[in-house]
């Protein structure tokens, strides 16, 4: 795959994307050999650059900003995936020695699940 078949795929394979289409993308990506798909990786990484390039020129930004901009993003997402992951690790733990809970039981209100505390009333009808 080389050139415009390269940039089509590239664009179909954001189209995919975009639409929160995994079974498109896999679809697209089934018969491709290796090559072809680190030279499609390669392009989506260009095409992502561009648009992201364009949009902060757009905005006033420099080059310099955009990078500073996008190492930013990165640093964000990783540590939100690291403060996931913890979570899911002690939930995980939680619920193997039995001491997994539905939320904070707050007074106000605030959690999302039922309140598990004995009601301070009479019971309900």
């Amino acid at each position: 795959m080389q050139g415009l078949e390269l940039d089509r795929t590239a664009d179909a394979a954001i189209a995919c994307a975009l639409r929160d289409d995994v079974d498109g993308l896999v679809t697209l990506v089934r018969p491709l050999d290796a090559a072809e798909l680190r030279r499609l990786v390669g392009r989506l990484a260009v095409r992502a650059a561009e648009g992201l390039s364009g949009w902060a020129a757009d905005a006033g930004a420099t080059h310099e900003d955009t990078i500073s901009m996008w190492q930013h993003a990165i640093l964000r997402a990783e540590r939100e995936r690291a403060v996931t992951a913890r979570a899911e690790q002690a939930d995980a733990a939680a619920a193997e020695d039995g001491t997994a809970t539905d939320g904070p039981d707050s007074a106000d209100g605030s959690d999302d699940g039922p309140d598990d505390r004995p009601a301070d009333g009479p019971a309900g009808p």
